[in-house]
């Protein structure tokens, strides 16, 4: 009896409607789903960004950081870091949120790298979430180990970029990154969401290394 009344139902409406119209209003009906539940929602903002990340150019400006630079973050186990510039080997600094769907599509392309490029590159997430938010993403989404999170706080993320610091400016801007060469040189400054994964991306890794892109 159910099947006869859809059946009859089905009939009625595509009776009245044009195949292009049927469509329309089945996508209208998919849009209020995703817009409806809160996972799809985020699951279809973060896919359609990945879609359309670009890749890292170099950055216009010559730039090396040195001490002056230095910021101090918690490791999340109550215990500071002083991060120091020019730092031990070429450097990337990504600035997020866990909460933020520009972010986790940038993570996604940043472990991907961090797993191609090993020992030959530290990877920082700087981001002011709790450690508890950012270890239960990073376990669910199986992100690479090497991917070091660094903590701070709003008040710190002020005062830092107060004193006029390129890195200060970075905490600013959620999301932002940068690649910092072993010899302090600002390689890639990017506000916003950056795929680092990729031929252009590769580049730029190459130029922090000093070397030609394989």
């Amino acid at each position: 009896m159910v099947e006869g009344l859809w059946g009859r139902a089905w009939s009625r409406y595509s009776g009245r409607k044009r195949r292009r119209g049927i469509v329309l209003d089945f996508l209208f009906l998919a849009a209020l789903v995703v817009a409806a539940v809160p996972p799809l929602r985020r699951g279809v903002v973060t896919y359609t960004v990945r879609a359309t990340l670009t890749q890292p150019s170099l950055y216009d400006k010559i730039l090396f950081l040195g001490p002056d630079d230095e910021l101090r973050f918690d490791t999340g186990e109550g215990e500071d870091t002083l991060m120091r510039f020019p730092p031990s080997r070429p450097t990337l600094l990504v600035v997020g949120s866990v909460w933020s769907s520009q972010t986790q599509a940038g993570l996604s392309s940043v472990s991907q790298s961090a797993e191609k490029f090993g020992e030959r590159l530290d990877i920082f997430f700087l981001t002011s979430d709790s450690k508890d938010d950012v270890e239960r993403y990073f376990r669910n989404r199986g992100y690479a180990p090497s991917i070091r999170p660094l903590y701070f706080s709003e008040e710190y993320a002020v005062a830092a970029n107060a004193d006029g610091g390129f890195v200060g400016q970075l905490l600013m801007s959620v999301p932002s990154s940068a690649l910092i060469g072993a010899d302090g040189r600002v390689v890639v400054k990017k506000l916003g969401a950056t795929k680092w994964f990729g031929a252009t991306a590769d580049e730029a890794f190459a130029e922090a290394e000093g070397r030609s892109a394989e």
